[in-house]
């Protein structure tokens, strides 16, 4: 592993474990600090660009983080480790990298579904009031972990947005239908 200096996080936060290349490494995984701006600028451009497609890239983005993180995760903990234990370090985790606080509502392996709410998400686009839902990365992510954890193919939709004036961003997972989306 390269050799690391703490503070040498360029005034983003000192004690950040950047080494000689300028690399942030965090328990072995490499990783940036992107100002929340880089991720409104990229929807503002893919919508451009995709139109709706941008939504249906960035889900599937949330998706296959989240099966491989929640797949890394249980491996970590013990194939016998709870659900419950795997969504909090996930839960955790995605706090730990500056996409909010989580509030699990809701959470049924045995009907695949869930409901989570995100408070303070940076994925809100700070001048988005009244526009469409803005997390579909979000969104994914969600229904990839909860797929992970029930084995079933499972559909998020984000059902309160802080975009939209929400008090918090709150999606829904729930059962794949039958010849619907799965995994990718």
């Amino acid at each position: 592993m390269p050799k690391t200096k703490a503070g040498r996080g360029g005034g983003v936060r000192p004690g950040l474990p950047v080494d000689e290349d300028g690399l942030l490494v965090v328990d072995g995984s490499r990783n940036m600090v992107v100002p929340a701006l880089v991720f409104h600028e990229l929807r503002r451009v893919g919508v451009r660009i995709l139109g709706r497609g941008y939504w249906g890239i960035a889900y599937q983005t949330g998706e296959a983080l989240a099966r491989r993180a929640a797949a890394e995760m249980r491996t970590r903990l013990g194939a016998s480790a709870d659900s419950l234990a795997i969504v909090r370090e996930l839960s955790g985790w995605a706090r730990a990298h500056g996409w909010g606080r989580d509030e699990i509502v809701s959470l049924d392996l045995g009907s695949a579904s869930a409901v989570v709410r995100t408070h303070g998400c940076a994925f809100d686009a700070p001048d988005a009031h009244g526009r469409d839902a803005e997390c579909p990365l979000s969104c994914g992510f969600w229904a990839g972990i909860l797929e992970v954890l029930s084995g079933r193919p499972t559909l998020g939709e984000e059902t309160r947005c802080i975009s939209k004036g929400d008090p918090y961003c709150e999606f829904t997972v729930g059962p794949a239908p039958p010849g619907g989306p799965g995994p990718a």
